[in-house]
């Protein structure tokens, strides 16, 4: 059995998590992080900088993981740890100024990686590659069924998306997960509901079971430290800067892409009118 590593800080959903039946092991290692898995269930673990989450635990007194091999056996030591969860949305947002959020758009064009989906959802431009063409296609969908309350769109969106581009989380989940977020800030919960149903039904077949973990806990209204300051910095009507800012801490372009779905979402709730 691995040593059990002592943490400063997890999130509710992991700590939950660790108290039910089931054995953990070690399913993947990084330079800065490790994953643990039971079952379909993931834990990140690794230091400061990685944040706070809702599935993340975060090391006491280390900045950096121990040595340790795929497939080991893990138990965590949560008993002095620090259980978090993320504060409330404001009861409603701040009256924004005119075009808000295309200013957002713009700046975040221009420091988003070429091939985030921010530049696949907004940019002027046709989009170049198959990737982006269905991205812009699963934007499309998601924007109707924003628009429209669509089921089917909704549902259209998430077949597009799910399991769509590169990394851990795929770029199309970080869109889901980003317009997710946004809708429950925003209070539509029953909106929120009937997307959630839409990735729900459809994700098991169509992307990672990593990446269904941190889906099914944006389903449930939960994300990253990082996702909750850039949104906060939205509904407050705070510089782009510091909307952009927090969510660099999440991958090359997670976080860019989680914004792509966070503003569609911000439009369509004519904050920027």
């Amino acid at each position: 059995m691995a040593a059990e590593p002592s943490i400063a800080s997890i999130g509710g959903r992991a700590a939950r998590l660790l108290g039910e039946p089931g054995g953990w092991h070690v399913e993947a290692v990084f330079d800065h992080s490790f994953y643990i898995r039971s079952g379909d269930e993931f834990i990140c673990i690794g230091g400061a900088s990685i944040g706070n989450g809702p599935l993340n635990a975060l090391l006491a007194h280390v900045s950096r993981p121990p040595q340790i091999e795929a497939g080991a056996p893990m138990n965590l030591d949560i008993s002095t740890a620090k259980i978090w969860h993320a504060q409330p949305w404001p009861a409603a947002p701040a009256n924004l100024p005119p075009n808000y959020f295309q200013h957002v758009i713009q700046f975040t064009l221009r420091e988003a990686p070429p091939e985030s989906f921010m530049h696949a959802t907004f940019s002027a431009a046709e989009p170049q590659t198959a990737l982006a063409r269905r991205a812009r296609a699963g934007a499309t969908a998601l924007k109707a069924g924003l628009a429209s309350n669509d089921t089917a769109k909704f549902g259209e969106a998430a077949s597009l998306l799910l399991g769509l581009g590169p990394g851990l989380t795929p770029s199309g989940d970080d869109v889901l997960s980003g317009a997710l977020m946004m809708l429950f800030a925003l209070g539509e919960e029953t909106r929120a509901l009937v997307l959630a149903q839409s990735i729900s039904t459809r994700m098991c077949a169509a992307t990672s079971p990593l990446s269904r973990a941190f889906l099914r806990a944006a389903c449930d209204g939960e994300s990253s430290a990082a996702a909750y300051q850039a949104i906060l910095a939205l509904m407050l009507g705070g510089k782009a800067a510091g909307v952009v800012s927090p969510l660099r801490s999440l991958g090359e372009t997670s976080g860019f892409d989680m914004l792509a779905g966070i503003v569609m979402v911000g439009q369509n709730a004519g904050r920027n009118l």
